[in-house]
């Protein structure tokens, strides 16, 4: 920094000239007080930053900006709830991983106890509000959205940045925030005990994120580490878009895709939306994408946050950003429910039976299904989830033309 404010009083000290002037404003915007400053222009909560150079007031810069929420990782590494030395011990991993990365403030494990002297993981984060990935994106504003599965973003990054995608983590915490009610592997200090823990997806966006499996207490998981420190209220970002949704209301197949298209169309209705809806469902000739163009602005939830970057991305990526498991209002979210999809890609037909005949048909009993409220397309479209019968009610996901 020094070298570059040199640099800047040199210039403005000869003679001056609109060349001399221009250039001089360039530099200073590259590294002489712009937005890479660790003075008070960046100082304040939601000013530039640049990542080598620290923001006032204790304010952490993420992606660009002083941030003064508080900050929610996953750990990087694994460990076996047995062993984690209870609460302290936990506590101590997730705020020595967090050190590690540079980022400040206290952290504590998202994790429950039981029987006398019992916490719930929910009450561990005091008063704290706002809470943020290492990317400065949203994951849930109050402890309350927390408590109802109302996530922004899935908390899928380690404390360095890095996407972990879909992991297990260890959680003993129900949906709720509140605890599991069972042993947890004796608060977390019994390897040897012999029943099941709570652990969660870091895919989901929903309540699955903290509640989808049992775990045994000798095996390894990773860690949810929440800051506890800061107030400070996060919104999604919103964006422009074609709609995306899930059905409040379920399909039975028989009348093939345009019984399917008139429930998308239905909702989206109700809903005061406008523009053409159809069904995501593949059929024995042609794939979920082949029915939309690529060409056009990125899917959006009810809430304004874009499922994926473009529209291609949908298509083509493992993960999409944010949880497919809103209804068309935004009234409503869908965590671990089942919904049609005909095939386990975006981009391949499916089978007379993984169809259910392209629908047409009640009949069969190994059509494709997947699931709301993750992030993972395998688990989307079904390719890590069990076949349905097609006498089922499932729901749909309905995207805008």
């Amino acid at each position: 920094m020094l070298a570059s404010t040199s640099r800047c009083l040199f210039l403005l000290s000869r003679p001056f000239s609109f060349a001399v002037l221009f250039l001089a404003l360039a530099l200073f915007n590259a590294g002489c007080g712009g937005s890479g400053t660790s003075g008070s222009s960046c100082g304040t909560a939601d000013a530039a930053c640049c990542a080598s150079q620290s923001c006032n007031g204790g304010l952490t810069c993420l992606a660009g900006t002083c941030n003064a929420a508080n900050v929610v990782f996953v750990t990087s590494t694994t460990y076996a709830p047995g062993a984690l030395g209870g609460l302290a011990g936990a506590d101590s991993i997730c705020q020595t991983l967090a050190d590690s990365a540079g980022l400040p403030g206290n952290f504590k494990a998202w994790l429950s106890t039981n029987g006398t002297g019992g916490v719930d993981a929910i009450d561990r984060l005091g008063t704290a509000r706002g809470f943020v990935r290492v990317d400065a994106k949203p994951v849930v504003d109050t402890t309350a959205d927390l408590a109802a599965g109302k996530l922004m973003y899935p908390p899928r990054l380690d404390e360095s940045g890095n996407d972990l995608g879909n992991v297990q983590v260890v959680t003993g915490t129900l949906q709720n925030g509140k605890s599991d009610g069972g042993t947890a592997c004796g608060n977390y200090t019994d390897t040897g005990d012999s029943g099941q823990v709570t652990g969660g997806t870091s895919s989901s966006g929903g309540t699955m994120f903290t509640n989808y499996y049992g775990q045994g207490c000798g095996a390894d998981y990773h860690l949810y580490c929440f800051e506890v420190d800061r107030v400070h209220a996060v919104a999604p970002p919103e964006t422009s878009g074609r709609m995306a949704f899930v059905t409040n209301g379920h399909f039975l197949p028989g009348g093939g895709l345009a019984a399917a298209d008139q429930l998308c169309a239905d909702e989206a209705g109700q809903a005061g939306l406008s523009g053409s809806f159809l069904a995501a469902l593949a059929t024995t000739t042609a794939s979920i994408a082949s029915r939309f163009s690529v060409s056009g602005a990125p899917w959006i939830r009810a809430d304004g946050i874009a499922v994926a970057a473009t529209a291609a991305d949908l298509f083509s990526q493992d993960f999409t950003d944010v949880d497919l498991d809103m209804n068309a209002d935004g009234t409503q979210r869908f965590a671990n429910y089942v919904k049609w999809s005909g095939a386990t890609t975006w981009n391949d037909p499916g089978t007379s039976a993984s169809t259910c005949s392209s629908f047409t048909s009640n009949t069969g009993s190994s059509a494709q299904a997947g699931l709301t409220g993750t992030t993972d397309a395998s688990w989307l479209l079904g390719k890590s989830w069990t076949l349905d019968s097609c006498g089922s009610y499932d729901q749909l996901l309905c995207l805008e033309e």
